[in-house]
């Protein structure tokens, strides 16, 4: 799966993310696929007030190649706001960056889920 925004900079979706705003974003008559869903967890996180979150983590390539990761909480309460951890990761390569999103376990996605806004 792709996220779709429009390329400003480099790390333009990951900001994109920081703010909640995943659609298609269309700016200067351009879209381009910046940010890719690189896994969904069957694990979820509790917050302090009860709600449940679901954990997907996303990757970018910079201009240099190399991609960054970062993990997104989606509450089950829509009323609730999306979080998102800042950069979790530089990898070399897309390959790599996939490869740190397999090895993610429960107590990480805590310890991110405080680390999230």
């Amino acid at each position: 799966m792709r996220v779709v925004v429009a390329r400003l900079n480099a790390g333009d979706s990951f900001q994109l993310a920081k703010e909640n705003r995943y659609n298609f974003e269309h700016r200067e008559g351009k879209v381009i696929a910046m940010a890719e869903l690189l896994q969904e967890y069957t694990s979820t996180v509790t917050g302090p007030d009860g709600t449940l979150y679901s954990v997907a983590s996303y990757g970018e390539e910079r201009d240099d190649g190399t991609w960054i990761g970062w993990l997104q909480f989606e509450p089950d309460d829509l009323t609730k706001p999306t979080l998102v951890t800042d950069q979790e990761t530089s990898q070399p390569n897309r390959t790599a960056v996939e490869y740190w999103a397999t090895g993610l376990e429960a107590v990480y996605f805590e310890g991110a889920f405080e680390r999230a806004s």
